[in-house]
């Protein structure tokens, strides 16, 4: 598994009802001090104990490399909240059955939008 969490730390909530936000750069993240170096391999076990998913592009980009970006996704539709962050652009929010593309009221240029998606993530666990 890809990340800083192993399998057996996500699987271990702290309380009953406790929920798992999940950053899909631990993903495809490879564990090892070097160079940050991404591929698709992780255990997909790790799926189950998922409460939310949030997905960058990027990070959509280097899981559908291999099987393409419908079937990446399919892959996480027992998640019961997925979150894709497109950036500044938008994001699409599927929660059970339920998909919505969200967008902004208006796109600022010039701003770094690093962490926006960690924002949404905290909404999406509320």
């Amino acid at each position: 598994m890809g990340g800083d969490f192993s399998l057996a730390i996500v699987a271990r909530p702290a309380a009953p009802g406790d929920r798992i936000a999940y950053h899909g750069r631990e993903l495809v993240r490879v564990p090892r001090m070097s160079e940050l170096t991404l591929d698709a391999r992780y255990d997909p076990v790790v799926l189950r104990h998922l409460t939310v998913l949030k997905l960058s592009d990027d990070e959509t980009a280097v899981l559908a490399a291999t099987h393409g970006r419908e079937s990446a996704l399919e892959s996480f539709s027992d998640i019961p909240a997925s979150l894709l962050a497109l950036g500044f652009r938008d994001a699409d929010i599927h929660i059970g059955s339920t998909a919505s593309h969200v967008a902004p009221d208006r796109v600022v240029a010039n701003v770094q939008t690093s962490g926006a998606g960690t924002s949404n993530l905290a909404a999406a666990v509320r």
